[in-house]
């Protein structure tokens, strides 16, 4: 290819030239809406499985069997040694804190990665720094919903410490002499 075109090419792609951080961050966002929006959904049809639905909520699956806020109603109609009730509770209980988890985290992470988008002091690094951020988010997720440690620890600190990069390089930037 000519050099001219390698260079248009490369000033305009995908995570290249001046937009890279800005385009990070928004496929980041993005990234990880999609991820929080099909978490939600997982979190839902735990609940269905464990009773733990509004009473009303029975009408969209009546297969899952009798809803209540706390899952008594389930349990009543199963009998408290139900094998897979207990199961049902557990991965309940599992996704709701994948949830948790994800509201504690996401929110002050994209705060951070789109301030420090005003004044990074490396370009590069901040779209390093996002990429692992909801790379660690994600695999934050799939680790906790296998039970896999120290995975999920590590994808969970993997988290924290891009954000703090995240922080770290907009402060660096905003107090750079340009």
């Amino acid at each position: 290819m000519p050099s001219h075109v390698l260079a248009a090419f490369n000033e305009n792609a995908f995570l290249g030239g001046p937009n890279a951080p800005l385009q990070a961050t928004a496929v980041a966002s993005l990234t990880l809406l999609v991820k929080h929006i099909l978490t939600v959904f997982v979190q839902g049809g735990a609940r269905f499985g464990a009773g733990m639905r509004p009473p009303e909520d029975v009408c969209f699956m009546p297969k899952a069997g009798k809803q209540s806020f706390d899952g008594t109603a389930k349990a009543a109609e199963r009998g408290n040694e139900d094998k897979a009730l207990k199961k049902a509770l557990q991965n309940e209980q599992r996704w709701t804190r994948i949830v948790a988890n994800d509201l504690e985290n996401i929110p002050l992470g994209l705060i951070i990665a789109w301030g420090s988008l005003q004044s990074p002091r490396s370009p590069p690094a901040h779209v390093v720094l996002v990429l692992a951020f909801t790379v660690s988010r994600i695999l934050h997720t799939v680790t906790y919903a296998a039970g896999k440690q120290p995975h999920r620890a590590l994808a969970f600190f993997g988290g924290v410490l891009a954000v703090v990069g995240m922080g770290v390089n907009g402060v660096l930037g905003a107090f750079a002499k340009k």
